[in-house]
This record gives structure tokens, C-alpha cells and sequence, in this order.
């Protein structure tokens, strides 16, 4: 028998599938794959306690999102211990009074977002709270921080604060802010710059990559996979614009987010300097910057310290003090240990690092404080900018 004689009888020979079983077996390992997945994300589910909404947070028409008066809740994300939430009779997350400061109580007004909050962080570790305890320490008298901070407190919420940050009649007011909250815009308003980013377009893609984003099971995995600082680095390095900051110079989309903030930086400070408050605009990093800032060399390209100049600039110019807490994150032994990996907050750890640096470039830089600045303690200088 020739070769293509006997090709031919092996092609008689050979058994062929059903036509239905074409479909059936993709079919069946397609649904194999989904119960394994789901059956993946139930015991995921069932093993991870999480409570993500506070019950406190409510619609409010002229702030967005406000905290309810005299209200207790309980939050907890898979990455924290459970944390309580106290808000005083102003919806405030602090113990102290909102009402009148009693005669010789010294008063700091703190504005912000999440971070400002001290988000998923037990009340007493929060930098707020730390800081009200240290300063009341040096000026051997009581110094309380009013928290306004809040969830989704960005731009326009910002801006739409400053009249209840008023009528508290601080001594200082201190705005915080990180990367996160100057790449974000205005959660569908309309900001007061103008700068707004219209509606979320949304798409198969996106709703996929939300599905993903609230597996339990995921985020389990990425909770391991982001102990390893050159695997994170890496990944974020790849996400475009959420990363740009690092790079110098700034691209477009980064110029028009510190265009925009410094406007709204001056329009802030000069309701405060109208009413002779003084002002500080604190900066904590994100944690990217941060693990890259502590390494002794980085990727060609990136620069980490191009946002904090650029802030430290915006604040100069509208006569705003710059505490900047990079460097007492960076010291740290593990900047890693100072973040939650997947949700990407300051934890307990990282705000207990980052109070004693705001405590130094408060009484270091704002007049009402300077009398409980140590008699050995010079004004904080951004040194890190020249590495």
C-alpha cells in the first residue's frame, strides 16, 4: 500500500466527534470553569467579613456625601479589623465638641477626603486624632482637630466645606491631600473650576472589570501578590495616567489636574486669610510613590518627588504652609506595612507615621502653634526634593 493510499485509510479510520458534541464539550468545560470560580468566590465570601458601607454616610445636596449627626457605625474591608466610626453633632469624626471651643482650647480645622477621615483606621490611630494628642502634649493645653474629612471629598465638596470650617473658628486649618485625590474628579458635579469630566461612559469592559474589582476571591489574591514591592511597582508603573505624576515633566492630563488645584488652593486660602486663619496643605503620598521614593535607584524616567515641588509651589504662592510626610513614610523600615496593599489607604501603622511629621510642620510653620515648637526644632525643610 502506497502512502497515500494508507493516508487515506487512516482518514476512514479515524473516529470523528458528533456534531452536538462540538458544542457540548466546549459547553461543559466553559460551565466547569464558572462553577469552580463561583464555588472559588462563595467560600471567599463566606470566610472574609466585610461591611464596606457606613451607615452614617448619607446624601447631602450641598456637600454631596455627609456624615449624620450623633452617629456610631461599624466598617470593616477584608485587609482591616473592624473600626468603629464616632461622629460628633456636626457629623464630624472626632470626640471633641463642635460647638463653641471652651476658653484656653486651641482648635484645628481638618478638611480632606478618605484619607483626611482616616478611612478602614481605628478613631484613636487616626494622624487627626494623634495629632490633637501631641500638639495638646507640647502646648500643655488642649488642642482639638475637627475632622471634616470624608469619603469621596474632592474639588467642589472641598471648596463646599470651607463655610463649615468657618463657622467652627479654628486657630488653623490644615487641607490634606495625595495623588489619589488630584487625579479624581468631581464625582459627577460639575466642579467649580469648570474641570469636569462628564458622565462615566460605561461599557462591557467596564462592567467586567467591576465584577472583577468585587471578587472577595481576588482580592485575596492580590492581597498576596502586592507583598512583592517590584511586582506592585511594576504593574502600577503600566496603569498610564494614574502613574504619570512620576514622570517629568508632567504630561497634559497632570498640568490641568495642578492647574485646576491651584485654583482652587487660592480660592480656599484667601476665604481663610480673609478671616486671618492660617493654613497648611498637607501631603501623604500613595503608596507607589512612596516604595519608589525609599528605593536607592528607580526605573529610568521616574521621578518621584515631581508632585510634591509642584505642590509645594502651589502652596508658596497662595501663602499656604507645605508639610510634606513623605520622608517619615519613607524612613520607615517597611513602607508596605504602612498601607493596605489591594485598597490602597494609609493603614493604622501608616497614620501613626505620618501624625509626628504633621505635629513638627504645625508648630514649626503656623503662628498660633509656633509657641509649642521645641526650642531645638527648626523649620522643616523639604530636603528630599533635591535627591
Amino acid at each position: 500500500m502506497d502512502n497515500q493510499a494508507f493516508a487515506h485509510k487512516s482518514l476512514q479510520l479515524r473516529p470523528t466527534l458528533p456534531r452536538r458534541d462540538l458544542f457540548l464539550l466546549p459547553l461543559i468545560s466553559v460551565l466547569t470553569i464558572l462553577f469552580m470560580v463561583t464555588a472559588v468566590e462563595m467560600v471567599a465570601r463566606a470566610a472574609i467579613t466585610t461591611q464596606g458601607d457606613d451607615a452614617c454616610l448619607v446624601p447631602d445636596q450641598r456637600l454631596g456625601l455627609k456624615y449624620k449627626p450623633n452617629c456610631v457605625s461599624k466598617i470593616k474591608s477584608f485587609e482591616s479589623p473592624w473600626v468603629v466610626n464616632r461622629y460628633n453633632a456636626c457629623g464630624y469624626r472626632t470626640d471633641a465638641s463642635c460647638g463653641t471651643a471652651p476658653v484656653g482650647v486651641r482648635r484645628v480645622v481638618l478638611l480632606g477626603s478618605s484619607v483626611a477621615q482616616g478611612y478602614l483606621v481605628p478613631q484613636r490611630d487616626t494622624f487627626a486624632t494623634r495629632t490633637a494628642e501631641a500638639l495638646t502634649q507640647r502646648c500643655g493645653a488642649p488642642v482639638q482637630v475637627q475632622d471634616l474629612g470624608g469619603y469621596l471629598v474632592f474639588w467642589t465638596r472641598v471648596l463646599n466645606r470651607v463655610d463649615d470650617a468657618l463657622a467652627l473658628k479654628p486657630d488653623a486649618v490644615i487641607l490634606q491631600v495625595s495623588t489619589y485625590d488630584l487625579e479624581r474628579p468631581d464625582e459627577g458635579e460639575g466642579a467649580a473650576t469648570g474641570h469636569s469630566p462628564g458622565p462615566r461612559q460605561d461599557s462591557l469592559l467596564l462592567r467586567l472589570h467591576d465584577i472583577v474589582n468585587g471578587s472577595a476571591a481576588w482580592g485575596v489574591v492580590q492581597h498576596f501578590l502586592f507583598q512583592n514591592v517590584d511586582l506592585y511597582l511594576s504593574l502600577y508603573l503600566r496603569s498610564g495616567n494614574k502613574a504619570a505624576y512620576l514622570h517629568e515633566p508632567l504630561n497634559p492630563f497632570w498640568r490641568g489636574q495642578m492647574e485646576h488645584y491651584d485654583q482652587m488652593v487660592g480660592t480656599i486660602a484667601d476665604r481663610f486669610h480673609a478671616a486671618g486663619i492660617p493654613m497648611a496643605l498637607v501631603f501623604v503620598p500613595q503608596r507607589a510613590q512612596a516604595e519608589l521614593a525609599a528605593k536607592s535607584s528607580v526605573p529610568p524616567g521616574i521621578h518621584p518627588y515631581v508632585i510634591n515641588r509642584e505642590l509645594a509651589r502651589i502652596a508658596a504662592r497662595h501663602g499656604v504652609a507645605f508639610i510634606d510626610t513623605t520622608a517619615a513614610v519613607t524612613s520607615a523600615p517597611s513602607v508596605t506595612s504602612l498601607y493596605y496593599a489591594v485598597d490602597g489607604h494609609l493603614d493604622a501603622n501608616g497614620h501613626i507615621r505620618v501624625a509626628p511629621a504633621i505635629v513638627d510642620g504645625i508648630t514649626a510653620d503656623l503662628a498660633p502653634f509656633q509657641d509649642c515648637r521645641p526650642n531645638n526644632q527648626a523649620s522643616l525643610a523639604p530636603a528630599a526634593f533635591s535627591r
